[in-house]
């Protein structure tokens, strides 16, 4: 049962929605992700690893939230990935827009645009043309040469990348730590000045202590006090001269090395002893912290990282840096190396003619000519508006591993059933209208119907706001 039946289902039999297929390893999301370092939000790190996830997903935002950025990065993840996408929208710009971003980084080779816009369409038969044209060549060794110059330098920037990517993360870590024990600090602070009344100026002259062992012996006498004092208690009061003497020792130790008065110990006993011995710990802990800190150089870190991360993924000039020129080169030999079948060469040159046609018989007739798994395997990337994909698509389901729908409160829901129908799992984009009843323009349905809405089928998925 397709992924679109078992959602239908979901919704008119009121079941839990569950995902049949298996989740891409988070490992081989990570390498991904570290092998194309594209720079992602928290929200759209986890919008991603959920695509990859689930058999449903949805990605909700505003305007200018970076939603087609995220669309751009999951495609070409999902490319890498060794998936087969289709990006559709309801209008046309929307598909530009990702068209745009990814073929700057992987070439117009890395993606197929559908639609019957002529200027486009010219020039994907001039795309397809040059690749047959292409193919009559021998893949030469200076291309075998370049693409293993280019793979050697990124493997050795992204290696270099990591390096400093770990130093930052440890120092991250060692910076929240630090702030995590002023927070324990403070808590004791509060305690000792709400609950006790301690003043500001006995906390401020408090001694430090730092050795682990001093603390665990000051721990021990507190202890000690307290067995001495409920022992009294177990006399009425009465006591030896011995443990008289033991006591004031043992206190007068602990008030030494903390810097305390005794007045506090006579006012509050051994509970007051203790809470200040830990706070001590703490303060000294957060001054050890801190000096450490101090001394982290995670600017001048942080700004190499940045600049490696800038030699292989410019936020200008994306389509003449080195990680574009090696991806375009891996797609250009890629599909090159698939031509050298003569079955492949036959169904590019089969598509192509078939881009001259639009009248239904025609259409139809040529899809039959065409192996459509032999040209995914060419352009495992598809992207195209919705009105115009079907003519040019086998009405196959699941014929994608990903289907991303764009723009998604503009969906006709008569159009995209059929996208969503050839779709193993699918990511709906779009704001928080995302493929509502009234967004769909289907005001013909029932209320009982209108409740059963899409939104409330993704009521339990993650969002990226």
């Amino acid at each position: 049962m397709t992924t679109l039946n078992r959602l239908l289902e979901s919704v008119f039999e009121g079941k839990r929605f569950e995902s049949a297929h298996d989740p891409i390893p988070p490992e081989k999301i990570e390498k991904a992700i570290k092998q194309i370092p594209f720079t992602l939000s928290d929200a759209q790190k986890s919008s991603i690893f959920q695509a990859f996830s689930n058999d449903v997903t949805y990605i909700q935002g505003p305007p200018g939230t970076g939603k087609s950025y995220t669309i751009s990065a999951l495609t070409i993840l999902a490319s890498k990935l060794g998936m087969k996408t289709l990006v559709a929208s309801q209008k046309k710009p929307a598909v530009e827009i990702v068209y745009s971003k990814v073929s700057n980084l992987l070439g117009e080779e890395g993606c197929l645009f559908l639609t019957d816009d002529q200027n486009r369409k010219e020039a994907t038969k001039d795309l397809l043309q040059n690749l047959l044209t292409l193919a009559r060549q021998e893949i030469s060794n200076k291309d075998l040469s370049n693409y293993q110059k280019l793979e050697k330098k990124i493997d050795d920037l992204l290696e270099e990348r990591d390096r400093y990517e770990e130093r930052i993360n440890y120092y991250n870590k060692e910076i929240n730590a630090f702030f995590n024990l002023n927070e324990d600090t403070q808590r004791y602070q509060d305690n000792l000045k709400e609950v006790n009344e301690i003043k500001e100026e006995v906390l401020k002259k408090i001694t430090k202590i730092d050795n682990e062992e001093s603390r665990d012996r000051l721990l021990k006498y507190v202890d000690e006090c307290r067995k001495i004092r409920r022992k009294s208690f177990e006399t009425e009061g009465k006591v030896n001269a011995a443990q008289v003497l033991r006591l004031n020792f043992l206190v007068t130790t602990v008030l030494k090395n903390l810097n305390l008065d005794k007045e506090i110990y006579k006012n509050h006993g051994e509970e007051i002893l203790e809470t200040f011995i830990r706070y001590s710990r703490e303060i000294s802990k957060g001054i050890n912290k801190q000096n450490l800190v101090k001394k982290f150089p995670i600017d001048a870190v942080r700004t190499s990282f940045d600049d490696l991360t800038n030699q292989l993924y410019p936020s200008k000039d994306l389509e003449n840096c080195i990680l574009s020129k090696f991806l375009k080169l891996s797609t250009n030999l890629s599909i090159r190396k698939l031509l050298e079948d003569k079955s492949y060469l036959n169904t590019l040159s089969d598509f192509r003619r078939r881009l001259h046609w639009r009248t239904p018989k025609k259409v139809k007739e040529f899809n039959k000519k065409i192996d459509f798994k032999k040209l995914f395997d060419l352009f495992p990337i598809v992207l195209g508006e919705m009105r115009t994909l079907h003519p040019y698509l086998p009405f196959k389901e699941e014929l994608f591993d990903l289907v991303i729908v764009d723009e998604a409160s503009q969906v006709n829901l008569a159009e995209v059933i059929p996208i969503l129908f050839r779709a193993k799992r699918f990511c709906i984009v779009g704001d928080h209208k995302q493929l509502g009843i009234k967004a769909g323009g289907v005001i013909f349905l029932n209320k009982v119907t209108e409740r059963l809405n899409w939104q409330k089928r993704f009521e339990d998925q993650n969002q990226a706001n």
